[in-house]
């Protein structure tokens, strides 16, 4: 008898466990998601009316999905479908509202929402708004909106239908428009909103750091020139600007010879020795000319001046520097001409390649060091190089 107990308790469990499986698999194939399902049907709908450009049965059923069906969870109807559909029902006054009011709230708030099912609903608006843009501006410039309101609300439906293919050309043709009304408007309320969220322009940011490798000619002057030949430099350059100004650091490494044999303690450094010339130089430049080709920048500057023999010639013959010039305060002014190139401009900054370039800089310069009347005269030079520029952009407001 306890065994027939237990076996029917078993089958009344199985059973029991089997209806419960049948009524939740029934209750799924029965559920219709109807907040989903609303939502999904009345854009169907809300669609097929724009497209029969029945306007008031848009607006109402835009505004039964928006005011009775979307919710915190759910989004009936992107911001910017219910934008495009406010300018064909004439919702002038809601559709300033709604483009102002919308913040870092409403975009929080947009991305916890449940979406919409994909479907062609903005796609068919855009495109037929698009094709309609003259009408709409139309309506506006005839409503009883105050200029700078109709103003703002064609520039937004400029900014609203740009196309995304040709982005680079497009943000410009709408930075122009949000200029106009700017310029046109100057004391709006609108003036922040159009330069945060519409009109996006980069300017070359304040600081910039650039590299130089040069070569060129220097030509000695006055008692200088008795002593020594002209020279080839080669070197090397490193530029930090701010706005306008660009603080020059440059090492010339000039090679020349004697013209003459210098007598040392203990020896002659014989003429047609190899002698180098050092100018490290500081200087200070300011762009007076900078436009997308050119670059022209006067500088004055400070730096220091020697004429030596090589350092094999050292090793060769101990005591032989003594017959050289020692570094003396040297004065230097000239200017630059940066030639910008438009090529490789990605290696350098792949976000800025407006401000930041390839250059071939051609400078003249004149170096006074102040060696004393035995040594007097300077150096004219003419150096040719190839440098790059680096400077990141920011955004004008």
């Amino acid at each position: 008898m306890p065994k027939i107990l237990l076996l029917l308790l078993l089958l009344m469990t199985f059973a029991h466990s089997h209806a419960q499986s049948d009524s939740l698999q029934q209750e799924i194939l029965n559920y219709e998601g109807t907040k989903s399902q609303i939502i999904s049907r009345g854009r169907s709908l809300l669609l097929d009316k724009f497209l029969e450009e029945d306007m008031e049965r848009v607006k109402a059923i835009k505004t039964y999905l928006m005011r009775e069906v979307e919710n915190n969870d759910y989004l009936a109807i992107y911001p910017g479908e219910n934008w495009l559909l406010l300018y064909w029902t004439g919702e002038y006054e809601e559709l300033l509202n709604a483009v102002i009011s919308f913040d870092e709230n409403a975009m929080n708030k947009l991305i916890l929402q449940i979406k919409p099912e994909h479907d062609m609903f903005y796609a068919k608006v855009q495109q037929k708004t698009f094709l309609n843009k003259p009408v709409l501006k139309w309506e506006i410039e005839r409503s009883k909106l105050s200029d700078v309101d109709k103003d703002f609300l064609v520039l937004y439906l400029e900014y609203l239908l740009s196309n995304p293919e040709d982005s680079n050309n497009e943000q410009e043709r709408i930075n122009s428009l949000a200029d106009n009304f700017i310029a046109k408007h100057p004391n709006s309320d609108y003036i922040d909103y159009v330069k945060e969220n519409i009109r996006f322009r980069f300017v070359a940011s304040n600081w910039g750091l650039a590299f130089e490798f040069f070569s060129g000619y220097g030509f000695l002057t006055g008692n200088l020139s008795n002593s020594f030949k002209d020279n080839i430099p080669m070197g090397v350059a490193f530029d930090v600007e701010y706005k306008k100004w660009t603080l020059y650091l440059r090492n010339y490494i000039g090679f020349s010879s004697n013209k003459e044999e210098r007598p040392f303690n203990g020896g002659v450094w014989e003429k047609d020795s190899q002698v180098r010339i050092y100018l490290p130089e500081a200087a200070i430049g300011y762009a007076i000319v900078n436009n997308e080709r050119f670059k022209i920048s006067p500088f004055a500057g400070i730096g220091a001046t020697s004429f030596g023999p090589t350092e094999y010639d050292i090793e060769k013959e101990p005591g032989v520097e003594e017959a050289g010039l020692d570094f003396t305060t040297t004065y230097t002014a000239g200017f630059n001409i940066d030639y910008k190139l438009n090529w490789g401009t990605g290696l350098l900054a792949p976000n800025s390649p407006k401000h930041s370039y390839w250059f071939i800089r051609l400078r003249y310069g004149f170096a006074a060091p102040q060696f004393g009347q035995e040594y007097s005269g300077g150096m004219h030079y003419v150096t040719i190089g190839l440098g790059g520029l680096y400077r990141g952009s920011k955004r004008e407001l």
